[in-house]
């Protein structure tokens, strides 16, 4: 973020870009709940759940903004804090955000923090980063962008057709048989006694 903005902006953003493939529960008692557990007036809780599934399992976002490793400190006890009141499978899906006002860690020490899933999953924002570069490396990330599925090779496909430029007995109307045979779900003798 070239000029940065508070956390509380940041979660707004951040509930914008991706309103179309998450609900979001922003002002629930739970949320109420788990901010009170921290002092800080730059703070904020949102509950994530994907559009496209049925699953009653929500991921939990805190984002603050830290200007001192105390208050770093401050931001993982509320952390542990939060984690206390998640359920087991929730809190697995526990996510802290950084905001550096100023920055006061090195990259080193952002990676060791970053890799460090002590509590939750931390994400220290840098100072050129934008939503969309923290998104892609998030749980927010879209897995498939503008991928022309026609370009899409099937990896057993490709091994037949390759192994068919060298034997050119392995015709097409083999390829597909054996394609077939193999997919089928027969056992080992079954298929080879299909096959040959």
């Amino acid at each position: 973020m070239k000029n940065m903005i508070s956390a509380k902006e940041f979660s707004v953003e951040l509930l914008e870009q991706t309103n179309d493939r998450f609900i979001a529960d922003v002002d629930s008692s739970t949320i109420e709940l788990y901010e009170s557990f921290y002092l800080d007036n730059d703070k904020k809780c949102i509950r994530f759940k994907k559009r496209s599934i049925q699953v009653d399992s929500w991921k939990t976002f805190l984002f603050t903004s830290i200007n001192s490793i105390e208050e770093l400190k401050d931001a993982l006890v509320w952390t542990a804090n939060v984690k206390d009141h998640l359920s087991y499978i929730e809190g697995t899906d526990l996510y802290l955000v950084l905001l550096m006002v100023n920055p006061f860690l090195s990259e080193d020490e952002i990676l060791g923090y970053e890799t460090t899933e002590l509590f939750c999953r931390k994400y220290i924002i840098r100072n050129d980063e934008t939503i969309h570069q923290f998104m892609e490396r998030t749980v927010f990330s879209n897995l498939v962008i503008g991928i022309d599925s026609e370009a899409i090779t099937d990896p057993f496909q490709a091994a037949l057709q390759l192994r068919s430029q060298s034997h050119p007995q392995f015709t097409k109307e083999k390829i597909e048989q054996w394609k077939s045979e193999i997919l089928s779900g027969k056992s080992g003798i079954e298929l080879v006694d299909s096959i040959f």
